[in-house]
């Protein structure tokens, strides 16, 4: 059997003193080369989970700013109602601030999408439909409703433009869908950031439909 004496000659080959420096530099490389493998390695598996670390903070923050631009949407319709049923000045303080709090997080989720110009000009069209409502339906309804001393009524009815707002609503929900679909296009699995992500989308629409059943229930359509 030849490989009892392979291995002792290679033994005897590996401890002799016979090119003890060629033996010595092959160990050091080949050291060197699994070193450099295992550090690559690491590496790559450090930047997989920073890039899925990147994509799932950001489409949590996508959520929650979409969510935030529904509830200021929601609140400034029912301020807007508020102030045209009761004609109490602190509808249109609650209006003001909610409209400051839209302009923030448009400006936070415009930051988000300066990457992709579909989703930027779908943000922008948002801010374009809130912003013409505010302009056209809501302030001059506030003016009318000012000029008015009973409750509950205006010198014309008001338009509330509720399929303006409507179509903001749609298209910060097709936001949020692009974002979820490009999350499992990177990473095809539905961790905790998704689920997430869509619990969040579920509170904003609960939350609408809150809000619907509050506008049915006092006439305001």
């Amino acid at each position: 059997d030849d490989a009892p004496w392979l291995v002792e000659r290679s033994s005897n080959w590996l401890y002799s003193q016979k090119h003890f420096h060629m033996k010595l530099l092959s160990g050091t490389a080949a050291g060197v080369v699994v070193i450099a493998l295992l550090a690559s390695l690491f590496l790559y598996v450090t930047f997989r989970n920073n890039q899925k670390d990147v994509l799932r903070n950001r489409t949590i923050e996508f959520a929650r700013l979409t969510s935030a631009l529904e509830n200021d949407l929601g609140g400034l319709e029912a301020n807007h109602r508020g102030f045209l049923l009761t004609g109490d000045s602190v509808f249109t303080q609650l209006f003001q601030e909610r409209k400051s709090s839209l302009q923030q997080h448009l400006m936070q989720i415009g930051a988000l999408v300066l990457d992709s110009p579909q989703q930027r000009n779908k943000v922008i069209r948002v801010q374009d439909i809130t912003q013409t409502w505010i302009d056209q339906i809501a302030l001059p309804a506030f003016a009318a409703r000012k000029a008015t001393t009973v409750p509950g009524s205006s010198a014309s009815k008001p338009a509330l433009g509720a399929t303006q707002l409507n179509e903001a609503r749609e298209l910060l929900d097709s936001l949020e869908s692009e974002e979820q679909i490009s999350l499992h296009g990177h990473g095809r699995e539905m961790d905790w950031g998704t689920r997430s992500a869509q619990t969040l989308d579920l509170l904003a629409k609960l939350e609408r439909c809150v809000i619907s059943m509050d506008k049915e229930r006092r006439g305001y359509q």
